[in-house]
């Protein structure tokens, strides 16, 4: 069984993040493939159950190191919901595995936060969401780490995409996911930001950042545009 972090299609919003992965490790708890242990009980006439592999319980302790990371980030960065000019970047590093979760009012992006009226506003929405999905700009990971983007899911309920249900008081936003896989995970060691040069309304970027290596917090403001990884 391999648990993959970019799977697992009823998880909670923003399941790319480190504020969903202690959910996704608890699923991966509640799979029972840690209780086929010799010590897990059985019924009366019930096969043995296969041991655990060294392999695995590495991996499990890797992602439960964390898991527990990430708790600590969200339980230590609680911020105003929804704030004009100011985005929430969530990192995680995971093995080869690199997630970058992006959230942000719609007005950030766009000038307007609401579903896009008329020709120019539904144009703009467009180049927005091509120019998410395509310009590796954006995000940079350090060079020396081999990180090849892999996939990239947009949530918006006002732009109509993906399952995102629409904000009770009007304020509509995106959440942008990027995955990447890297050849050199360990040499990571920042990631060029081209997201204030490409929308100046963003003044700010609140930044998660978690790995096994060890877990920050990091406010950039323009000019500012490199996040530093734990060493």
């Amino acid at each position: 069984m391999d648990f993959n972090l970019t799977q697992a299609s009823t998880s909670p919003k923003g399941s790319g993040t480190p504020r969903a992965f202690a959910w996704r490790i608890g699923l991966f708890l509640r799979s029972g493939f840690v209780r086929t242990g010799a010590c897990a009980p059985r019924t009366p006439g019930e096969a043995p159950r296969r041991r655990v592999r060294p392999w695995a319980r590495w991996r499990l302790g890797r992602w439960l190191a964390l898991a527990g990371a990430c708790a600590a980030l969200a339980a230590g960065a609680q911020q105003p919901a929804h704030q004009h000019g100011a985005a929430r970047l969530d990192a995680a590093l995971d093995g080869p595995l690199l997630t970058l979760a992006l959230n942000t009012p719609l007005d950030s992006l766009l000038g307007f936060e609401r579903a896009p009226r008329g020709a120019a506003e539904q144009r703009a929405a467009r180049e927005l969401v091509e120019r998410l999905r395509t310009d590796a700009s954006l995000l940079k990971p350090d060079p020396a780490a081999g990180c090849v983007r892999s996939g990239v899911q947009l949530e918006s309920a006002a732009l109509g995409l993906g399952q995102a249900t629409p904000d009770a008081d009007g304020h509509a936003e995106l959440d942008a996911t990027w995955t990447f896989r890297c050849e050199a995970p360990q040499k990571l060691a920042f990631i060029d930001l081209g997201l204030v040069a490409a929308w100046p309304r963003i003044g700010r970027i609140d930044a998660q950042i978690a790995s096994v290596r060890g877990q920050s917090l990091q406010v950039l403001r323009p000019p500012a545009r490199r996040l530093a990884w734990p060493r």
